[in-house]
């Protein structure tokens, strides 16, 4: 039986060596950073036609300036096929004027209404009404809030190459913003995702990230198509682990694209944090109670409040806040992104809410997805069975 003041120490001492863990592995990723994104040597006549499937729903910020960036891309051939769910939708004159705007580019509006397909996830449903229009050997999968550079394309093609790679992905970063909520959006996923990310690939663990996926058509159909994806929320995860499956390989492209986020105020942020939250757990439940160990922040906070004010607990939550913000620093410099000052000042308040988010994402319920309701399973399919039996 350990004693009232052992127990004590046995706390103590956790608390602070998470938040040692949090700062050591926030100056890692730092150091990783320049290696993962460092432009690869240039393939010229490797160029082969893709295309790029894009699924609007609403009238969402920045979303003509989002899809002008992917039809001004510096690529010779590739079709972009827009899908929306009904005529009706705000989307849809946004997708007529750019069409018009760019009327060199071969781009394609699809209306999924009366789709077959019914599954779980409501975004492979719209964007498999893309199925019979699709010209090219290769598919990229781009949310609508995506925007990217001219080389995006090239740098995303350039690893298949290598005849084992099966799916190209590309890591994202939050779009800077003056806004407060839209900031906090873009932090949660610079300064808490995209290092997480970062350090998982660089040892060796390979996975597909949503905001953009290439993968080549005839793997896509081998796994069952936007039929299987249908069936799981989760949909980039589902889709890396049937690749893997097959005995292919996944890497990740040289760049980061730019995710848009909207000025949603308080409620529909903390609402997308519990979100990701749900999504991640389900995935990995075990990877997901590990990233306990990047809360130090929050959980020097807690031990305020367990052992009183303390000098050493508040130069820690200094350290870890100043090792996050670096490592944010870090990132955005190697991908040619300006950084901005002002996000270090709203760290701390993005921890809390995020450890928030953590632990609520414990509990299952049923979340919402741009006005749609669903709920999270207790478990998802295992993909490498289904890849298998196919």
């Amino acid at each position: 039986m350990i004693s009232q003041p052992a127990a004590v120490d046995v706390v103590f001492f956790f608390l602070y060596g998470i938040a040692v863990f949090s700062i050591a592995f926030s100056l890692l990723t730092a150091l990783l950073a320049p290696s993962i994104l460092k432009k690869r040597k240039s393939q010229s006549d490797f160029c082969p036609p893709v295309t790029i499937l894009k699924p609007l729903k609403g009238n969402e910020p920045g979303l003509a300036e989002n899809l002008e960036s992917f039809c001004s891309l510096d690529y010779p051939l590739f079709q972009i096929i827009l899908t929306i769910t009904n005529p009706d939708d705000p989307a849809t004159s946004i997708a007529q004027k750019i069409k018009e705007k760019f009327p060199e580019q071969d781009i394609e509006i699809v209306f999924s209404q009366g789709n077959s397909l019914k599954g779980l996830n409501p975004k492979i449903n719209n964007v498999s009404s893309a199925q019979a229009f699709i010209k090219y050997p290769l598919l990229m999968m781009a949310d609508s809030d995506v925007r990217v550079q001219k080389d995006f394309l090239k740098r995303m093609t350039e690893p298949l190459s290598n005849p084992q790679i099966g799916l190209v992905t590309s890591f994202y970063q939050g779009a800077q913003s003056r806004k407060f909520w839209p900031s906090m959006e873009a932090l949660s996923i610079n300064a808490y995702f995209l290092p997480q990310a970062m350090a998982a690939y660089s040892f060796g663990m390979r996975f597909a990230m949503g905001a953009a996926m290439l993968i080549r058509k005839e793997v896509f159909e081998k796994i069952g198509g936007f039929e299987y994806l249908s069936r799981h929320l989760a949909d980039d995860f589902v889709l890396g682990e049937a690749v893997k499956a097959l005995g292919l390989q996944i890497a990740a492209a040289s760049c980061l694209v730019e995710c848009v986020t909207e000025d949603s105020g308080f409620l529909k942020y903390l609402k997308h944090q519990i979100r990701w939250a749900h999504t991640i757990r389900t995935c990995r439940a075990s990877g997901y109670l590990g990233l306990l160990f990047l809360h130090g922040f929050s959980l020097l906070i807690l031990s305020l409040f367990l052992f009183g004010p303390s000098s050493n607990a508040l130069m820690l939550m200094a350290a870890v806040v100043l090792s996050k913000f670096l490592a944010q620093q870090r990132i955005l410099d190697a991908s040619g992104v300006k950084s901005n000052w002002r996000s270090f000042f709203l760290l701390p308040l993005n921890e809390i809410i995020i450890f928030f988010a953590w632990g609520y994402g414990w509990k299952n319920q049923s979340v919402s997805w741009r006005g749609e309701a669903y709920s999270f399973p207790e478990t998802i399919d295992e993909p490498a069975l289904v890849a298998a039996e196919r």
